[in-house]
């Protein structure tokens, strides 16, 4: 979490061929998140911490502020809706940006796997359209003999 006292305009985040940037909560707007809240939303003994897999489910589901994860996690770590906004913003957008291009360098893949099940999604429709295709010329000449 940050205040963006130290890094203005974020971490780089190199991986693989692009680096991104801008990615912590807190900037380009502070977090005034406290250090202490910070450290136990990083702790994997806390199972409501972001590292921790009940707890990120738990985030995930925050996203929603009338869920009863949002209020749990609220309580928990004393945090404001504004706050509460911010780290599930970040959340999302690290799943969105962050994950993908994670999966594609350590997969060795040519694209990262959203792009790349669109692609094989697209392949498949049209082989099948065209085995469909195949299939209702071999049945109509079938029937002229």
């Amino acid at each position: 979490m940050s205040n963006c006292s130290l890094i203005p305009d974020g971490i780089e985040i190199p991986i693989g061929n692009v680096t991104l940037t801008g990615l912590e909560v807190g900037i380009p707007t502070p977090s005034n998140i406290l250090l202490s809240t910070a450290q136990d939303l990083w702790d994997s003994t806390n199972t409501l911490a972001l590292v921790n897999e009940n707890g990120l489910q738990k985030w995930y589901a925050a996203a929603d502020p009338t869920s009863d994860a949002y209020s749990e996690l609220k309580a928990t770590f004393d945090l404001t809706d504004t706050q509460m906004g911010m780290i599930t913003n970040w959340l999302a957008n690290f799943r969105d940006e962050i994950v993908p291009t994670l999966a594609k360098e350590q997969m060795g893949l040519p694209a990262d796997p959203y792009t790349l099940g669109s692609g094989l999604f697209l392949g498949m429709a049209i082989g099948g359209g065209c085995l469909a295709a195949l299939g209702v010329v071999v049945l109509i000449l079938s029937r002229r003999t």
